[in-house]
């Protein structure tokens, strides 16, 4: 199990023209159609709620792969839909959390960067597959259960912006770690934020920059893509404070995930000293060198 309260930034197009979540409380499930009943059950425990006790929504093959055809692979999309969601309004003040069960590309980080930058200031979100899956696909769940609950739908503009932001971050996540995925697309908002009425050629120097800027190594494809990603985010018309607000509350989360490590670092640091110890004393009684 994961649990991080960091957020970033891809669902955070998708999300934006929504309100927060109706009232602390009020709460969606959408869940895998071909999720057996023993799986639905073990989705259920990782929810930490009963079948039946809050709406409960489903999420078929045919809308993961209308959602992500043509920026995932289908063999990553796979022929089954399994990952399921829950989403739960929490009172004024006590922010995003993020759990993660048996997700193994899309990070707790990626899920909450799209809550955070969409202006949900307060829901707690648990994905959970009864078995590991990448985790792109739940996306499609979270969707559904925000459309549910405001009443109103997403734009398909907005989606498959957000989808692809998601997807890019992950791709880059694998090759340089989620945190400096995160830092990257953060600074390149702020660029963006920064420049108006660019053409492909100086956004794609901008994209070049920031990756030197922070010591990455991007290939021409990667370039492209998020040339691409960059075009998408520029139809939903954001303004460039809204880029800013989103870039620094993207790298306020890593700050406090940084914090968090090191803390985690300091405790094991801890325990190996004392570990240390126990052996050190167990070799003097022993006789032991």
């Amino acid at each position: 199990m994961k649990r991080i309260v960091v957020p970033i930034l891809a669902l955070a197009v998708a999300l934006a023209p929504l309100q927060a979540l109706a009232a602390p409380g009020d709460s969606r499930v959408a869940v895998g159609k071909d999720l057996t009943a023993f799986q639905k059950g073990v989705v259920y425990d990782y929810f930490g709620i009963d079948p039946g006790s809050v709406t409960e929504l489903t999420v078929t093959i045919d809308d993961e792969r209308a959602a992500l055809s043509g920026i995932v692979p289908a063999d990553k999309i796979g022929s089954r839909s399994i990952s399921s969601v829950y989403i739960k309004e929490l009172n004024p003040g006590e922010g995003i959390s993020v759990n993660t069960h048996n997700i193994t590309w899309v990070t707790a980080e990626m899920y909450m960067a799209a809550l955070d930058t969409a202006g949900v200031d307060n829901a707690s979100v648990i994905v959970a597959a009864p078995t590991g899956v990448s985790g792109t696909a739940a996306l499609t769940g979270i969707y559904k259960c925000y459309e549910d609950i405001t009443g109103e739908a997403l734009s398909d503009l907005a989606k498959a912006a957000a989808n692809e932001e998601l997807v890019r971050t992950g791709e880059l996540a694998e090759l340089l770690g989620s945190e400096e995925a995160l830092e990257f697309m953060a600074e390149l908002k702020k660029a963006l934020a920064e420049s108006e009425n660019m053409t492909d050629e100086e956004l794609r120097q901008i994209i070049r920059d920031t990756a030197v800027e922070l010591e990455i190594t991007l290939t021409d494809e990667q370039v492209e893509q998020l040339l691409g990603l960059v075009r998408k985010l520029g139809a939903m018309d954001l303004s460039p404070e809204e880029l800013l607000d989103q870039a620094k509350r993207i790298q306020k989360s890593l700050e406090k995930l940084q914090q968090t490590q090191e803390k985690a670092n300091d405790f094991f640091q801890a325990v190996g000293n004392a570990w240390n110890k126990v052996v050190d004393w167990l070799k003097g009684l022993f006789g032991a060198k």
